[in-house]
């Protein structure tokens, strides 16, 4: 009698476990970063498709907690995840986990399935250069990242915090430069506490495009 045929794996091979991300995430996270990153290629071993959406309700609540952080935790080491590629930044922007290192090895009516769900075909990221954006949140803090498409990447941070809003985007990826021009200002990570006047100077000096009327 043959054996049923599996859309599952046990375990991601060890190469995926050798990555620098690793070493990264336990020293920005210490134990929490370290297993959040095996856990979620553990889930995406067991969901048969290789993908996770955090967009789903139900993966939103299931997934921080089965990595025990709280889901802005959980957002923050799979952006850290994405900046080092272990995960696909186009489909992360869209709210998908998906690893790319994968699709060797599956075959070709799991590649077909993925395929017809946009998740496979859209695996490289998109052409063109990052954009650089400001985002404000609800205490008018302000995070400045880059993002191919910064209006994607507003959608996913939402599901984090409501109150973050897409407040200005700049044609060109200057986000290192404002990081460290800014670094006395930091708050944590790519979050700012810039006074007005800065915020509005630096829209200025940079050509960024205004979105959204400033609130105070």
């Amino acid at each position: 009698m043959a054996r049923p045929v599996r859309n599952d794996v046990d375990y991601f091979p060890h190469e995926y476990n050798e990555v620098k991300a690793v070493t990264y995430l336990e020293y920005k996270y210490g134990n929490d970063g370290y297993s959040t990153f095996y856990k979620i290629f553990e889930e995406l071993g067991r969901t048969g498709m290789f993908f996770l959406n955090i967009n789903d309700p139900i993966e939103r609540l299931y997934l921080p907690s089965r990595c025990k952080v709280d889901l802005e935790t959980f957002v923050k080491i799979v952006d850290d995840m994405a900046d080092f590629d272990v995960i696909s930044k186009s489909q992360w922007e869209n709210g998908i986990i998906f690893s790319t290192s994968i699709i060797p090895k599956l075959d070709d009516r799991i590649k077909n399935i993925l395929n017809d769900l946009g998740i496979y075909t859209l695996q490289d990221e998109p052409k063109g250069d990052p954009k650089t954006y400001l985002m404000l949140d609800g205490n008018n803090y302000c995070k400045i990242g880059k993002s191919i498409n910064p209006k994607v990447r507003e959608s996913t941070l939402q599901s984090e915090n409501p109150t973050i809003n897409l407040f200005a985007v700049c044609e060109v990826n200057i986000e290192n430069k404002l990081h460290y021009e800014f670094s006395n200002y930091r708050i944590r990570g790519e979050w700012f506490d810039l006074p007005e006047h800065i915020l509005m100077s630096t829209i200025e000096k940079y050509q960024f495009k205004i979105l959204k009327k400033y609130s105070k």
